[in-house]
C-alpha cells in the first residue's frame, strides 16, 4: 500500500474498483435505453462513479476537512470518462495485489 487509506480501508477500495469495472462490461448496458434494466444499470454505474470519485478524493483529504457543499460539488461535477479512469487507476495504488 502506498499511502494512508482514510476512507473505509483497502477492502472497501478494492470493492469500489471491482464494482466499477464489473458495471463497464455488464450486459444491461446494451439494453434499450427506455428499459428498466438499462435504467437500473445507469443508476448503479452513476453510483459506482461517485464511489470512485469519493474514494479518490478521500485519499488526499480526510472526510471532515471539506464542508458538505464542497464535497457535493466535487462528487457531482461532470467528469469525463478519462478523468474517472485516471482516478480508478490511482485507487489501485492503495490495494495490495
Amino acid at each position: 500500500m502506498s499511502g494512508v487509506v482514510w476512507f473505509d480501508g483497502e477492502d472497501y477500495i478494492k470493492q469500489v474498483i471491482e464494482t466499477y469495472d464489473a458495471l463497464k462490461t455488464d450486459s444491461r448496458r446494451n439494453s434499450p435505453e427506455d428499459s428498466a434494466e438499462y435504467e437500473q444499470w445507469a443508476l448503479e454505474s452513476y453510483n459506482a462513479e461517485v464511489e470512485v470519485i469519493e474514494s479518490y478524493l478521500y485519499q488526499h483529504l480526510h472526510p471532515a476537512q471539506l464542508p458538505p457543499i464542497f464535497d457535493r460539488i466535487i462528487k457531482e461535477y461532470d467528469y469525463d470518462v478519462e478523468e474517472i479512469e485516471n482516478m480508478r487507476k490511482e485507487l489501485e495504488k492503495y490495494v495490495a495485489d
